[in-house]
């Protein structure tokens, strides 16, 4: 018997698509992300350090936030730095 290629797996960008549109369905369905039925807080939040945060979610069952850095392609070890700052100052600067 044949073997039939059925579907081939292409990147968010080859899509046609793009971060917002990535945030946008995060933001719509956090459950995606395989943490839990999780809340959206908010969304595109500027900060006191002069960046943003992407989506800040939270479990309702215990109050847990979750921030999610939106960013497509490789992830550099300087953003690890900045979504972690970025994530303090939010936390402690309410």
């Amino acid at each position: 018997m044949k073997s039939i290629q059925i579907s081939t797996t292409i990147g968010i960008k080859e899509a046609g698509f793009d971060e917002g549109w990535l945030q946008d369905q995060i933001w719509e369905n956090p459950a995606c992300l395989g943490l839990g039925e999780l809340e959206g807080v908010t969304k595109e939040r500027a900060i006191s350090s002069g960046g943003r945060l992407d989506i800040l979610l939270k479990n309702p069952l215990d109050d847990s936030m979750f921030e999610v850095e939106v960013m497509l392609g490789e992830t550099d070890p300087s953003h690890i730095i900045r979504t972690i700052r970025t994530c303090l100052d939010t936390h402690f600067n309410k």
